[in-house]
């Protein structure tokens, strides 16, 4: 939980470390996500940072390795700070191809890669994959995602390639057609 001292109007923008009141499993090395869970939606802020360091002995200081834009203000509810364990230096390069016309559901997407860190997904193509993202990546740190390509994907619910969450990451040469 964030202790009260941490909230104010943007108080935590571009911050490198964050006092807690009481924390559980927070370790240096350790992988934070911040999770602003109301309102919902384009409203929401979502970071993931790694921790450098943990001092005190409450209100704890936990000491982020980078700087992010955390936007939490006094009148935001729902907010969470969760301990994950992330998928380090995994992906998919090189020619990949997804087609999504065969499968049966609502939702199809391609690859999902939440909460993957260092890692890099390039050279994705996807095919009819018609409600949902070739690539979907909920939630990451560091990551690279470059020339990828979808035809025929998407829907209202998804765009073709999705990104939510993703900090430090490298978002490049995404094309998408139909």
């Amino acid at each position: 939980t964030l202790s009260s001292p941490t909230l104010g109007s943007n108080a935590a923008i571009y911050a490198t470390s964050v006092s807690l009141s009481a924390i559980g499993g927070v370790v240096a090395g350790g992988w934070l996500m911040f999770n602003k869970t109301t309102p919902s939606g384009s409203g929401a802020y979502r970071f993931i940072s790694k921790v450098r360091s943990v001092s005190g002995s409450g209100p704890y200081t936990v000491v982020l390795a980078t700087a992010l834009p955390i936007a939490f203000a006094t009148a935001d509810v729902g907010l969470e700070l969760r301990c994950i364990s992330p998928l380090e230096n995994v992906g998919i390069t090189g020619n990949v191809k997804f087609e999504g016309s065969a499968a049966t559901g609502t939702t199809v997407h391609g690859i999902k890669a939440l909460y993957c860190v260092n890692s890099r997904f390039s050279g994705i193509r996807g095919v009819d994959c018609d409600a949902g993202a070739v690539l979907w990546a909920p939630y990451g740190h560091g990551n690279i995602f470059d020339d990828c390509a979808a035809t025929g994907c998407g829907s209202a619910s998804y765009g073709p390639f999705e990104y939510d969450g993703q900090t430090a990451s490298q978002i490049t040469n995404q094309r998408a057609l139909n």
